[in-house]
């Protein structure tokens, strides 16, 4: 089966009978249509995304390119005719899941015949692909803020947020995006080696491979993973460039799919700076810094990681000399840019010089919490700041340890270790079910299986989450409490709260291991309780922050508007556009079996006053750490590869990047970001108590970005 056979099969199914709803699509390319198609599909498995929402996207990207009307119903139509070509391949089927936070099932996409969806996919080369792909000459400059091949400068901004921008009054934003679009990257050839021969194996390097994923999470995992070791293939031997924009808050991303620094680990790991640079008097140490931070010591002091990598050098050495014959090297943390790191510095030593040795290879520095990292410098919390790092410490602030060993405090106290039989009975019985439910075959099978897991939890809710603490309890390791932590101390400095915690444990604890698989919401829902009481009661002035920007979201909504902000330092026009989509209810068919999705209608839009207000905390401070983000890259006279709160370069240049990233967010808030705020909305009288923090600290805090 080839894209071509699909673009056959597509023009002989329009050739037949076909709805009045879907006939636009005969405007179209065929072959066109099976790429649109086939990577749709790719989207929806890697991203688990619903059917209706996948078919919709294709269906709206084929009338915006024959510029017809917005028709949410058109856009779903039209999409699903093309999904149906590839059910009629025996390529695809749907089948039922409960998607996150709804009430009832949805359709979602399976693959059922691996075989010919891959090889429809091997054929859509760059130059057919519907993503904006790597290119192997630098993109044109961004002179306005429209762009012949990478659209608007911000994406999805109105024409009025965008007249904000010009060269003369943000140069700075233009002057970072195109000195991104300037950096020119290769393929690390010998990781890459490496890589597609473990694609062929089942080994644990690869997160597809990992026994904690469910199915579709596994097949989501293994298509990003092929789609990335393809992109690398077409690319290696010669440089290539990415295009650049921002999005509403100010944050940038690459325009490219899959292969870029902000993918997985499997991506980073297999990309070089094609500019080499001298590693000089300090590269060296932070290639072996970078070696200890991706095998997963990066809670060390400098030199201490410096001296970890020295003390497992050989062994190292060993490993990149011969990567297939011991694969040690996979336990790392971050497996692909280990493998990456170590080979560097073999080829370092081998050159007899370290420091006349001119390196590709991208180092990082990351925040520390970063979210709320920009909570306390904005209160200037002087007590809490050792916990984020903004002081100097002897070691690390670590803010995942503190608040998970609080909550575990608390479990112990609350547990009833005379519920420990009735926590066996009910976890054996629910896994039982959950079980059921996977294996089951037909809708029918599953709605049965649904039905019944519904049932026994309505029974017992109460003997169910009695034992939560029970199953808590099963984990002892202190790195295992650490990280059930991570994710929700992470997050609230986003705005996070309890119900978000909630849903990140029941995402994020099965894949960690097998006692935390089968998790149940009332036992997530207990942690996560837990969990945001204890991040209020040991940062009150990051939460009561938090509190002031929603209360700036209320007001917006009081007065029918948009959230907007200039952000200080870059000049970025922010505006919270949640507008969303009236929807209607139809009634359609699959493979003869009735069922009534919900189409939204983008022809009908309203302002969302409900995620105005839940967005307002975390998106202030994303456009906050992305103007700490532009302006560093903007006071660097070298390459600079970012990731939002992660700041990357080659390892020459790193000791000065570290330097930098420290003065620029000195300036940041030397700009008072918080008045700046309150003064444009007109709100000063929510001009919080602040403390005695002085921002200069964090210039001597080695760990704050490390």
């Amino acid at each position: 089966m080839t894209l071509q056979d699909l673009a056959i099969a597509i023009e002989l199914k329009m050739q037949g009978r076909m709805s009045y709803d879907a006939k636009y699509l005969k405007d179209a390319d065929s072959e066109h249509l099976a790429v649109l198609i086939a990577e749709a599909v790719q989207i929806s498995i890697t991203s688990d995304r619903p059917m209706v929402g996948t078919c919709a996207a294709v269906g709206k990207t084929v009338r915006q390119e024959l510029g017809l009307p917005k028709d949410g119903i058109l856009n779903y139509k039209g999409g699903k005719f093309l999904l149906a070509t590839m059910f009629d391949l025996g390529i695809v089927d749907l089948y039922d899941k409960r998607a996150k936070k709804a009430k009832y099932t949805s359709k979602f996409i399976k693959i059922t015949d691996w075989t010919k969806f891959d090889s429809i996919v091997a054929c859509i080369t760059k130059e057919k692909s519907a993503y904006v792909m790597p290119s192997s000459t630098p993109y044109e400059p961004w002179t306005s803020t429209t762009h012949p091949k990478l659209d608007k400068m911000i994406r999805k901004g109105s024409s009025e947020t965008l007249g904000k921008l010009s060269q003369a009054k943000t140069p700075m934003l233009f002057d970072v995006l195109n000195g991104k679009m300037s950096t020119a990257f290769q393929v690390n050839d010998r990781v890459l080696k490496v890589y597609n021969a473990l694609m062929l194996s089942d080994h644990e390097c690869f997160e597809h491979n990992s026994p904690f994923l469910t199915k579709s999470q596994a097949n989501g995992k293994r298509m990003e993973a092929t789609e990335v070791g393809k992109a690398a293939m077409q690319l290696q031997g010669a440089p290539f460039y990415h295009g650049y924009n921002f999005d509403f808050r100010g944050r940038i991303y690459p325009t490219s799919g899959y292969f870029h620094e902000q993918s997985s680990d499997n991506a980073k790991g297999l990309l070089l700076l094609d500019k080499k640079v001298e590693l000089g008097d300090h590269g060296y140490n932070w290639l072996l810094i970078h070696a200890a931070n991706c095998w997963g010591e990066d809670k060390l002091n400098l030199n201490d990681r410096i001296q970890y990598s020295l003390n497992n050098l050989d062994k190292w050495m060993n490993w990149a000399i011969a990567p297939m014959s011991d694969l040690s090297w996979t336990q790392a943390s971050s497996c692909w840019s280990f493998l990456s790191t170590i080979m560097e510095i073999l080829s370092a030593r081998i050159s007899g010089d370290v420091t006349s040795f001119n390196s590709g290879l991208i180092c990082y520095i990351d925040g520390t919490t970063n979210g709320s990292q920009h909570l306390t410098a904005l209160v200037r919390d002087k007590s809490i700041a050792h916990h984020v790092n903004l002081v100097p410490t002897e070691l690390p602030g670590d803010l995942y340890t503190l608040v998970g060993d609080t909550s575990y405090a608390s479990i112990k106290a609350l547990v009833d270790t005379g519920l420990n039989e009735l926590f066996v009975k009910h976890r054996a019985k629910l896994i039982d079910l959950q079980k059921e439910i996977q294996a089951a075959k037909s809708p029918e099978d599953v709605s049965k299986a649904w039905d019944t897991i519904t049932a026994y939890r309505e029974e017992y809710k109460d003997e169910i989450k009695s034992v939560a603490p029970q199953f808590w309890l099963q984990i002892t390791k202190a790195s295992q409490r650490r990280k059930i932590a991570k994710r929700n101390v992470m997050t609230l400095g986003y705005g996070s709260e309890t119900a978000g915690f909630s849903d990140q444990l029941r995402e994020d604890c099965p894949k960690m291991c097998d006692e935390l698989k089968f998790i149940e919401a009332p036992w997530s829902w207990f942690m996560a309780e837990l969990n945001y009481a204890n991040c209020v009661k040991e940062l009150p002035g990051p939460a009561a922050m938090l509190g002031l920007l929603k209360q700036l979201a209320i007001q917006a909504n009081a007065r029918d508007e948009q959230l907007a902000w200039t952000v200080p330092g870059s000049n970025f026009p922010a505006v919270q556009s949640y507008y969303v989509p009236e929807s209607k209810q139809i009634k359609d068919t699959w493979a003869g079996v009735d069922f009534r999705p919900r189409i939204n209608l983008p022809q009908v839009m309203k302002l969302c006053k409900k995620s105005q207000k839940q967005g307002a905390s975390p998106n202030v401070i994303h456009s906050f750490d992305a103007a700490h983000l532009t302006m560093t890259c903007y006071a660097s006279d070298f390459q600079t590869v970012t990731i939002h709160d992660s700041f990357g370069c080659a390892a020459g240049n790193m000791a000065d990047l570290f330097e930098i990233v420290r003065i620029q967010w000195v300036a940041f808030y030397t700009l008072n970001p918080l008045k700046c705020l309150l003064t444009g909305q007109g709100a000063l009288e929510l001009t919080p108590a602040t403390g005695d923090l002085e921002h200069e600290a964090i210039l001597d805090s080695e760990f704050a970005f490390s």
